[in-house]
């Protein structure tokens, strides 16, 4: 599994790539926990049950950073260890993280230059979160 951002102006592509579809999942939860997590991160441990049901892959990423970013947003949750069941159309991911004040801001994920394929054995994906 591995995950590289690529810097636009008021956007930030995130590429990433495992072995599966499902660790395509968790390490976009890894990826957006680097990206937000801040200095003062280290409160309690709590744990937020999600469940999501979507087309494609894709449209479930969509949905699943949508998902990550609104607990980061409303309950100040960063993400510490994400554990997804995926069985397209549905996902069901218990999130546990700590609570704290992120360090970046992600204003929205988008569909902007969205992908979600397999090459050979790896699955890649890429989306474009807005920190505009």
């Amino acid at each position: 599994m591995s995950h590289r951002w690529v810097e636009g102006t008021d956007d930030l592509g995130l590429e990433l790539e495992a072995a599966s579809p499902g660790e395509v999942f968790t390490e976009a939860a890894a990826a957006l926990a680097e990206l937000v997590t801040g200095d003062d991160v280290g409160g309690e441990h709590s744990t937020r049950k999600v469940k999501l049901t979507a087309v494609t892959y894709a449209e479930l990423l969509v949905l699943w950073l949508e998902e990550l970013v609104f607990l980061i947003d409303t309950e100040s949750l960063v993400p510490e260890r994400c554990d997804v069941t995926l069985e397209l159309p549905d996902l069901d991911a218990a999130v546990t993280g700590r609570r704290g004040t992120p360090g970046q801001v992600v204003r929205a994920v988008t569909a902007h230059q969205l992908t979600f394929e397999q090459e050979g054995g790896t699955w890649r994906a890429h989306v474009v979160l807005d920190r505009g």
